[in-house]
């Protein structure tokens, strides 16, 4: 047999005999991913346009939410800035005033915040997120009927208020 034939067999040898006693170890690595659930909420202006003294004006809007999928969320609305008499008001400089309320359309029942924790303690719209912009429809009422006093006016001023709305989730 060649001689470097040989030394190679021989080298090859020891090799695999070096391979086959070589020891191994593992470990493990752990995955791990949190899904933290979000909501974002929006909403049109309410809008009255010219209000008549004594007599009722509507106007609507709607609430858009948008929640991660089913995260579990709750809309409420403060009596925003200017209230009279436990009314919602719109007010102008001079400190005169029109109240409104702000329903929950179509079930017809006035929107509030008391139950997450405001002041103003009428209904708040439940509902479940599904990833997508979901429209809470709502219905203001200026002068609202059996409600005394009904405001003083002013003609040719302008009268507002701002209305907090917020997500709970």
């Amino acid at each position: 047999m060649n001689k470097h034939f040989r030394q190679a067999i021989i080298l090859t040898g020891i090799l695999i005999s070096s391979a086959a006693t070589a020891a191994t170890e593992t470990t493990t690595i752990d995955v791990t991913a949190s899904v933290a659930g979000s909501c974002t909420v929006n909403s049109d202006p309410l809008t009255f346009g010219d209000v008549e003294s004594g007599s009722e004006t509507n106007a609507s809007g709607a609430v858009t939410v948008n929640c991660s999928n089913g995260i579990v969320y709750r809309v409420g609305m403060n009596e925003g800035q200017h209230v009279q008499n436990g009314e919602r008001a719109m007010t102008n400089p001079g400190g005169d005033f029109i109240l409104y309320r702000i329903f929950k359309s179509p079930e017809n029942i006035e929107w509030g915040d008391g139950s997450i924790g405001g002041s103003f303690p009428h209904a708040i719209v439940n509902g479940t997120g599904n990833g997508l912009d979901q429209t809470l429809d709502f219905l203001g009422v200026a002068n609202p009927s059996g409600v005394f006093p009904v405001g003083s006016f002013t003609a040719g001023t302008d009268y507002s208020d701002v209305v907090t709305v917020t997500v709970q989730f």
